[in-house]
């Protein structure tokens, strides 16, 4: 329809991975426990989330690289706004190793995941999975929305597990004739 009018797309926009709650395995087999253990981000975990951020840049064509200034906003004032949402630190050990966010309103009547650390290994993916369960079923949510495209690590184990593809829409620019 909007080729017609001169539009191309540009870039797909609000993809997401419908995630059953009964597909999120409750236990791994031959695994011992090292699960990780999760609290909401601080103030003192900016610099560890502006590390996170500057490691996605240099992986992704299309990311978001946001500074110290830009992070205080995000864990103080932004979660009176529409853009509010809990951003969670997942440690081993101790020791921070990812964050994710799930933001308060969005699409659907899913738990949404809209951000996640890119540099976790499989099984972590999945305490960050059965993490999510969990706040998700507190508030009632009856699945998983992953609002992050099909080639995120998390979008690709949700779809192994048995989740549909999203499918995206574009956004749309109109080339300028020169």
């Amino acid at each position: 329809y909007y080729q017609r009018y001169g539009y191309r797309y540009a870039l797909p926009i609000d993809n997401h991975v419908n995630l059953d709650w009964r597909m999120i395995p409750e236990t791994e087999p031959n695994r011992p426990d090292i699960g990780l253990s999760f609290r909401k981000a601080v103030l003192e975990d900016i610099d560890f989330l502006v590390a996170q951020d500057q490691s996605m840049a240099r992986i992704y064509e299309t990311s978001c690289l946001r500074d110290s200034l830009e992070w205080d906003y995000l864990l103080t004032h932004s979660q009176e706004t529409d853009y509010g949402g809990e951003y969670w630190i997942a440690e081993k050990a101790g020791k921070a190793i990812g964050y994710c966010r799930l933001p308060f309103e969005g699409f659907g009547d899913g738990q949404i995941l809209s951000e996640i650390s890119h540099n976790l290994s499989y099984s972590e993916y999945i305490d960050f999975l059965r993490f999510v369960k969990l706040r998700g079923e507190e508030r009632d949510k009856p699945y998983l929305r992953l609002n992050l495209s099909n080639e995120a690590a998390l979008s690709e184990i949700a779809i192994n597990l048995g989740a549909k593809p999203g499918e995206p829409y574009a956004f749309q620019m109109k080339p300028v004739d020169s």
